[in-house]
């Protein structure tokens, strides 16, 4: 159900160029209840501007965001000149993009500032205890805390759990924020304009990769020995990429069924 929520912000920086990192704390009601994946609806002069939640379902009196800032835009101007210690009303949370509850092996698909519901379902996971790092093979498995999981080669943790591999398009180095949080995640971070990785030092190397995220998971598929078919997928990000990432999907004989998205 929509609701009205009132909020005060608490925090803001900036990330890197025009991203932001927004935090408000909840005033009325003193809580919020939502689905990881969801976003809330500011209006500014009456014009309604969709935000997806970037913190952790669990976190249920606090928000945060992370917002791309459009220079001479509506709402990006409004967020520009928003003060610590200013009231902000939100409505929501609505959406359909959230983590499917199954077996199924994940991938997920993202560019720019797709990452802030991503970073939400994964957070949220993870504070539950459902998520759980493998330190030896890099992979980030969801499973039941209850069993015992023995190392073996990657190509068979993959089969044997449900595993996360996590994608995410940027454009240079230069662009990449929140690296310390997301790389205890199965990352890798694909640069489409760098010729190289020379700039990144040695032990952060393992994080990234040249080229569109499409291309880097099928390089990272075959290096492994794994199927595309086996995965279902989670795209995030602009529409056109989006699109193209899902018309991709398609042709490599993914089930429709088996591909979940959200544009911006």
């Amino acid at each position: 159900m929509i609701k009205n929520y009132q909020t005060i912000l608490t925090n803001k920086k900036q990330l890197v160029n025009n991203i932001y990192f927004f935090k408000f704390k909840l005033i009325e009601p003193l809580e919020i209840s939502f689905i990881p994946g969801q976003y809330l609806i500011l209006k500014v002069q009456g014009k309604p501007r969709l935000y997806s939640i970037a913190s952790s379902s669990l976190e249920k009196n606090t928000l945060e965001f992370i917002i791309e800032l459009f220079p001479g835009g509506l709402a990006s101007t409004y967020l520009d000149k928003l003060k610590i210690g200013e009231e902000v009303i939100f409505h929501g949370p609505a959406g359909q993009f959230k983590l499917r509850e199954n077996d199924k092996q994940k991938i997920f698909l993202v560019t720019g500032t797709g990452i802030a519901p991503v970073r939400s379902m994964l957070k949220s996971t993870l504070d539950i205890g459902g998520l759980k790092l493998d330190k030896e093979v890099g992979n980030l498995m969801l499973e039941d805390q209850s069993s015992n999981f023995q190392s073996q080669n990657p190509a068979s943790n993959f089969q044997h759990q449900t595993s996360i591999f996590l994608f995410w398009g940027l454009k240079t180095y230069k662009d990449v924020y929140l690296f310390d949080e997301l790389k205890e995640f199965n990352l890798k971070i694909c640069l489409s304009r760098e010729s190289n990785l020379n700039m990144i030092l040695e032990p952060d190397r393992q994080y990234f990769d040249l080229g569109h995220v499409d291309q880097v998971m099928e390089r990272q598929l075959a290096n492994y020995r794994l199927q595309i078919t086996d995965y279902e997928f989670y795209l995030c990000g602009g529409r056109n990429v989006v699109e193209s990432l899902r018309q991709n999907l398609l042709s490599k004989n993914i089930p429709q069924e088996y591909i979940y998205f959200e544009k911006f």
